[in-house]
């Protein structure tokens, strides 16, 4: 799933007693070209996408991560955040040094865990972590998936005929011809082997709280999740956003792509209403070569895939009052850039009305917020909404409270979906961390 990390890949597959690995710097398909991997043998596999919250951006951080239990070689990939990493790299006889990811701390505890079979000591591993995380591990002919008991990030599980399939999202089983399963939930150890699954619970004291970011942005929205189609909720939040912030403007314009389906609910919300709006969701073309800077590794880079992302289409945009519908502002790069764009095109005045609340607070479960706090730019102005539009270059700005947010996510829900108001990890627009601060409370 390029959209959930573009810094590495890597897959590695069990046959006969022996792994065969593939992977590498840089875009899947760069990575993991076809050729090299059409060949490789064996009836399971695990394979992973980084994105990296923790530890430098490097070739010994490529996920999956071998270790050695016992004599016996095992593989991990990991999705989250471990917040105590640091006072466990204490523990360690053999420190791994300030470039060493959280996941390379999780293999070399199990791999120097003391109990004498593999899933005593996975349990007894997971029991000292703190913080989010999604582990696929492959132990030979077995596949293990566990999840914290937060269950902060998506992880589910599809079949096709025989086959058992465990990915993030859901758009998974679709390319593949797979049916959906289930959600595994926190706290939960979901057991491959054989082709047959078991489930337990590595920990009793559970509590669902679902990163709210997930539907906001990270979720493609094809994928549904806990009941609820990513798309959908955004959906929502859009006209939400339209009935509480209405704007008379010309054109309602999305910041492709995530901002998409909230700026068609606004739009639609708005007509309903009598407002004699346009929607042109092409008069800020994004080209699909590029991807997603969010998650480029250093800011550098971030800027540079910026000024490449959007391409003005000036018919679309001379002399018009435009609304620009964007999913979040967490730096403020992305739209500061867009709204250059736009003015430069011919746009008489630029708005924006954003998918959710200010983004105020370092996030330690998942996205690498916490890295430099003053990046934050809702938290670098304390709040204050005209300084941010000042900053982005706004005629005009409008939040959606954190409640809305939630609200909407739970008008998409499909009548058998277990979510409720209590349900969210959301952090980055409150400040409260369920699982705690770890390592990051001097922050």
């Amino acid at each position: 799933m390029q959209h959930r990390g573009k810094e590495s890949a890597g897959v590695v597959t069990h046959a006969n007693g022996s792994y065969a690995e593939r992977g590498g710097m840089g875009e899947v398909h760069i990575a993991l070209d076809e050729k090299r991997i059409e060949n490789m043998p064996g009836r399971c596999g695990i394979g992973h996408t980084r994105y990296s919250n923790a530890g430098a951006s490097s070739p010994d951080n490529r996920q999956p991560l071998r270790g050695d239990f016992r004599g016996h070689g095992f593989y991990l990939g990991h999705n989250g955040s471990v917040i105590n990493v640091k006072s466990l790299g204490e523990t360690l006889s053999h420190p791994l040094g300030p470039e060493a990811s959280d996941t390379r701390t999780v293999v070399a505890l199990l791999s120097n865990a003391p109990q004498t079979d593999f899933e005593s000591a996975l349990i007894a591993t997971l029991a000292r972590l703190q913080g989010a995380f999604n582990f696929l591990i492959l132990f030979e002919d077995t596949l293990y998936a566990a999840k914290d008991a937060f269950g902060f990030h998506p992880l589910q599980i599809g079949t096709r005929g025989g086959d058992v399939i465990i990915a993030s999202e859901s758009c998974v089983f679709d390319h593949v011809g797979a049916c959906f399963a289930r959600d595994i939930m926190p706290g939960e150890l979901v057991t491959v082997r054989n082709g047959s699954i078991t489930s337990s619970q590595w920990t009793a004291e559970t509590r669902l709280a679902f990163d709210i970011f997930e539907y906001i942005y990270f979720l493609r929205p094809d994928s549904v999740v806990h009941g609820v189609e990513a798309g959908a909720a955004r959906y929502h939040m859009g006209r939400r956003l339209a009935k509480i912030s209405p704007r008379r403007v010309d054109a309602v314009i999305p910041v492709a792509d995530s901002g998409n389906e909230a700026a068609l609910g606004y739009w639609e919300t708005m007509t309903k209403f009598g407002y004699d709006i346009s929607f042109r969701p092409w008069a800020l073309f994004r080209p699909h070569t590029t991807g997603r800077t969010f998650i480029e590794p250093v800011q550098k880079m971030r800027e540079e895939w910026i000024r490449r992302k959007f391409n003005p289409r000036p018919s679309q945009l001379r002399g018009a009052r435009v609304l620009l519908i964007d999913d979040s502002i967490v730096r403020g790069n992305t739209l500061a850039r867009a709204v250059r764009t736009v003015r430069a095109a011919g746009a008489s005045a630029v708005f924006a009305g954003i998918a959710s609340d200010q983004y105020r607070y370092p996030d330690f479960y998942g996205i690498d917020t916490y890295r430099k706090k003053d990046e934050l730019i809702a938290r670098r102005f304390e709040g204050d909404a005209e300084r941010i539009c000042g900053a982005c270059g706004l005629d005009g700005l409008a939040y959606l409270p954190h409640s809305e947010v939630i609200k909407a996510v739970l008008d998409a829900r499909a009548p058998t979906s277990i979510l409720a108001e209590t349900c969210f990890y959301d952090g980055p627009f409150t400040g409260r961390y369920p699982a705690g601060m770890g390592s990051y409370t001097a922050l």
